[in-house]
């Protein structure tokens, strides 16, 4: 396979942390536009639409799951990315309140399809390259996906600065907003379009003609899909509180400088993009599982005290907390990918991923934004909420056991999770 069509595989990964960083990074200028002149009220009223795009993901989870099972990876990897152009295409062309009475509605309906269309995509992306990689490197090979997510949070983070810098606070919330979805649009479709060259997994091709019946298997996929919601719920509570919600926060509630908070949460983003890879190979020698647990559990202590430092330390606190952060991030991110595809069948792989994933990303991964402005004046209650979610995956990651994803399989399940490997397997 192709650099080109490698990357291809990754930029739903990366296009997606490009909107989930942007989007709010962008908040503070486009809200009033949407939600009001009064900035409170419009934070709390965006961080809600925000939470929308969240409750379409396990629709999405499910039928382009259900497809990519179905009719194929290739497929649905290219229906995914090109209905995620037509909603950031839609949401940069929304008018104003003040000139369209209707225009929150078609924000929210933006942002619901942005939301079905992600909502396929992170266990799809999962999938095939779990599926394109050969034994002994799922860790490595899955880390590409977090790697690439990590470059489009630095590219959000660049151009909303260089905006910034460039036309100013009142330049931005007059329009210049309206550029960055623009060019999220623009890369959806070419990504999309050069999905259109990449080869179907061999283990689907295995495995396409097999009887395809959720009703049949409900038994035997209750207990993985009860798995994968375990190690998701922590992971992604904990990715969603110190992704592009703390730099929000900062700006808006702690009234931090602009320019510094954007520089440090870029240089967070690059330390994981740097680092994800490199736990990627630690996973294939000690245990993805055994890595991704370690992980949880060391957040899981340090979440409070981060939190703390966060409303306390200034500009200087803030850059100190989010290096520490996304450095206890990067192997939770690095491991996900291999761990999530380990659990589950590969005839039913997308889907019987993509449905707990987005059930569990939309209950408390979407939620976290709005619950963490609500609780803007009691830090150690969203600390501790995530401390707890982080100790349910420590605690599923302990009984699905610590052996590699390629040869564990959960009971009740009879078919090999780690299904056909491909010689010309993905090589990262």
């Amino acid at each position: 396979m192709s650099k080109i069509r490698v990357i291809a595989v990754c930029a739903g990964f990366g296009l997606e942390a490009y909107d989930w960083g942007m989007y709010p990074l962008l908040l503070s200028y486009f809200g009033p536009n949407f939600f009001g002149p009064d900035l409170q009220r419009s934070l709390v009223s965006g961080f809600a639409v925000f939470a929308v795009g969240f409750v379409t993901r396990p629709f999405g989870g499910l039928i382009l799951g259900r497809f990519a099972d179905v009719r194929g990876r290739k497929p649905a990897m290219l229906v995914c990315l090109a209905g995620a152009g037509v909603a950031a295409l839609g949401m940069a062309l929304t008018p104003s309140v003040a000139t369209f009475a209707a225009a929150p509605v078609l924000v929210v309906i933006w942002r619901a399809l942005l939301g079905f269309f992600f909502g396929g995509e992170a266990p799809l992306g999962h999938s095939y390259v779990y599926e394109m990689t050969p034994p002994g490197r799922h860790g490595a090979g899955g880390s590409w996906l977090p790697a690439a997510a990590g470059v489009g949070g630095i590219f959000a983070n660049l151009l909303v600065l260089g905006l910034i810098w460039s036309v100013g606070s009142d330049g931005m919330t007059a329009g210049y907003w309206r550029i960055p979805f623009l060019i999220g649009a623009f890369g959806s479709f070419l990504f999309a379009a050069l999905r259109g060259g990449l080869a179907e997994s061999g283990q689907f091709q295995a495995h396409r003609n097999d009887a395809y019946s959720w009703w049949a298997e409900r038994r035997r996929l209750a207990l993985p899909m009860l798995a994968v919601a375990g190690v998701t719920i922590g992971a992604t509570a904990a990715l969603y509180l110190w992704g592009g919600l703390t730099t929000t926060y900062a700006i808006s509630v702690l009234q931090l400088d602009d320019a510094s908070v954007l520089m440090a949460t870029m240089s967070g983003a690059l330390l994981v993009t740097i680092a994800v890879p490199l736990f990627g190979r630690l996973g294939d020698r000690v245990g993805c599982r055994f890595l991704m647990c370690a992980a949880a559990l060391a957040m899981a202590i340090a979440v409070v005290p981060l939190q703390y430092g966060l409303e306390h330390g200034g500009i200087l606190g803030f850059w100190v907390v989010i290096l520490l952060a996304d450095l206890l991030l990067a192997p939770l991110l690095a491991m996900m990918p291999s761990v999530l595809a380990g659990l589950v069948p590969g005839r039913y792989r997308v889907a019987a991923e993509g449905i707990p994933y987005t059930l569990i990303t939309m209950l408390f991964g979407g939620t976290i934004p709005i619950l963490k402005q609500l609780t803007a004046d009691h830090t150690v209650l969203i600390g501790s909420y995530v401390a707890l979610l982080l100790l349910i995956t420590v605690g599923t990651l302990q009984l699905v056991g610590r052996r590699g994803e390629e040869s564990a399989n959960l009971p009740g399940i009879s078919e090999s999770a780690a299904g056909v490997v491909l010689p010309a397997a993905v090589q990262p």
